[in-house]
């Protein structure tokens, strides 16, 4: 379903004022959410995380779970570090860093309009509480909300079929991306969950798979750091080497969980994606 027709709106919106369900996520609580770039304070879900703000309970930025809010009128979601996140040089960076990679990520999935939504949020106020995080629109359902639907509706057997062809290929769509996201921006993709691949849509078809949660320490890929690495050749035997020790194991393991079939992890097509996505100087 097109996830800006009045009927997604209407679904969504029979569940307000008390619980919303959006890509797997469900109400914990209701926040008051103050921004100049928000224009809806009310209607804003916590789904994920938490918002305490004692400082007896405070962690560090590295560990902290962000809080992740999804507001069903406007269907955008904020993404943000708890209050409770000590005050800290450098505390945002992992804020300013999804926000760079979320972009990167759209203009592989041929969605670059969609860029300048993604903003930063400073001076965000969750229920009083000053906090750092940043503002998307929903993009879509995601790859693990589909499989539920169908896993738990009313589909015949050639109905599940098609599906998991259609989770595989959007699937492999997402590891193309992880390994162009790497190659191209030197950018790691650490949990490529179903529900961090989002299908896309445009005009109601099926547009591209987009991959999104770029939260994890290891999401500006180590990879690619120092100036050896600047060469192609260089670069190309460090992406061979992850190519086949790390990011095919990473999304085999998530396919093999959720009965996806697996994604294209021969030699040709290491050597095409080399090919399509390795910058030359």
């Amino acid at each position: 379903m097109e996830t800006q027709t009045p009927e997604f709106k209407e679904l969504l919106l029979r569940q307000l004022p008390d619980k919303v369900n959006a890509n797997m996520f469900r109400t914990k609580r209701k926040v008051q959410a103050e921004h100049s770039e928000l224009t809806e304070a009310n209607n804003w879900h916590l789904v994920k995380g938490g918002l305490n703000s004692s400082k007896s309970e405070s962690v560090n930025p590295p560990s902290a779970a962000l809080a992740i809010l999804f507001n069903p009128v406007t269907l955008e979601w904020i993404k943000a570090l708890p209050p409770n996140v000590p005050l800290q040089k450098d505390q945002d960076k992992r804020i300013k860093n999804e926000v760079m990679i979320i972009r990167a990520s759209l203009e592989i999935s041929g969605l670059s309009k969609l860029q300048n939504h993604v903003k930063e949020l400073e001076n965000l106020f969750l229920d009083g509480h000053p906090v750092f995080g940043f503002l998307t629109p929903h993009f879509g359902p995601s790859l693990d909300a589909l499989l539920y639907q169908v896993d738990n509706g009313s589909y015949n057997v050639t109905e599940k079929q098609l599906t998991a062809e259609i989770s595989g290929y959007i699937y492999n769509q997402a590891f193309e991306h992880a390994c162009q996201l790497c190659l191209k921006y030197g950018f790691w993709v650490q949990d490529p969950n179903p529900g961090n691949v989002i299908i896309s849509y445009e005009n109601g078809m099926f547009n591209d798979a987009l991959l999104i949660d770029f939260a994890s320490g290891r999401q500006i890929a180590p990879t690619f750091v120092g100036q050896k690495y600047q060469e192609p050749e260089a670069r190309k035997a460090r992406f061979v080497r992850l190519f086949k020790e790390e990011l095919c194991p990473l999304f085999n393991r998530e396919a093999t969980k959720h009965s996806i079939p697996l994604i294209d992890s021969s030699n040709q097509t290491l050597c095409n994606y080399v090919e399509k996505f390795l910058p030359i100087n």
